[in-house]
């Protein structure tokens, strides 16, 4: 009996016959960026390619792949902690939709000319909390990130605000305002927001945190705003609350309130940097008419 080369084979001995049996390889997408990926995949199976998903495109950055996630957020996502992710340009999501984020997660921001940021539309939900040993973080991608290279997280609730009905918020990043104290953004706690602010122009800068008509149904807490270009934490109207935040090193307010919140601040920490920032806080009502209600009264 003559064999290919190719062929591995077992000889057994049994009753004086000779028992020959190729092995067999299994088969299987043997690509881990594949959402069918079989880590017991010998061979790639030509009948059943790999499959990836819609929501994200795999790019290369300085050797390393990305899990690029795909604007908008249209549906209930999650970001696995063991994945590399990346955002270029404004990421929103959707009216309906809620974003998990698992406790250790880090979301990276691209260097590729764009204006990265996280905004969470009014119906949108977040659900974002790591621990204290496991925290979710946002920074650039870049080796050497500095403040303003991306333009940090917006939320955007349904709670009073007294600009008007509504608003739209710095750099475009989506309408908040309403009449639903209570409304429900989602969680977020365990985040830090690394080297955010970015400045698109006088009087329109993104920040750490901006929570634009964020209803007291949202929770935060354990935030922190890490050296960014602008504010640390800034609140347009709404009614949401904020316990154990510390704002480090921003270059304008590590703290800001204006048109009209009403929620409380708890267990705050401002560790100021002298060379580039301003106010520990900044506490306004309404720049145009002070006497505007709701009355900032946090």
């Amino acid at each position: 009996m003559k064999l290919k080369r190719s062929s591995i084979i077992t000889a057994l001995l049994v009753g004086g016959l000779m028992v020959v049996a190729p092995s067999c390889k299994k088969k299987g997408c043997m690509d881990t960026n594949a959402t069918n990926y079989n880590p017991e995949a010998e061979k790639e199976d030509k009948d059943n390619p790999c499959l990836y998903a819609d929501w994200y495109t795999v790019v290369n950055v300085n050797g390393t792949d990305y899990k690029q996630l795909t604007n908008p957020i249209d549906q209930d996502r999650t970001l696995d902690a063991n994945s590399n992710w990346l955002i270029s340009g404004g990421l929103f999501v959707n009216s309906g939709v809620t974003l998990t984020i698992e406790a250790g997660t880090t979301v990276n921001t691209a260097d590729d000319g764009t204006v990265p940021f996280l905004s969470v539309s009014q119906g949108g939900m977040i659900n974002a909390c790591g621990t204290a040993a496991a925290p979710i973080v946002f920074t650039p991608v870049s080796s050497t990130p500095s403040a303003g290279d991306w333009g940090g997280i917006i939320l955007n609730g349904y709670a009073p605000i007294n600009t008007g009905a509504t608003s739209e918020g710095e750099g475009g990043t989506g309408t908040y305002g309403g009449t639903d104290a209570a409304d429900n953004s989602g969680t977020m706690c365990y985040v830090r927001v690394e080297y955010a602010g970015k400045l698109l122009s006088t009087d329109n800068e993104l920040n750490g945190f901006s929570f634009n008509g964020v209803g007291s149904g949202t929770t935060l807490h354990h935030l922190q705003a890490y050296r960014g270009n602008d504010d640390g934490f800034e609140f347009f109207g709404g009614t949401v609350s904020l316990t154990y935040a510390v704002s480090t090193g921003n270059a304008d307010d590590s703290f800001d309130w204006t048109h009209g919140w009403s929620g409380t601040g708890e267990n705050w920490i401002v560790e100021q940097d002298p060379t580039v920032g301003d106010r520990g806080i900044e506490a306004d009502n309404n720049g145009s008419d002070n006497a505007a209600t709701p009355m900032s009264t946090p």
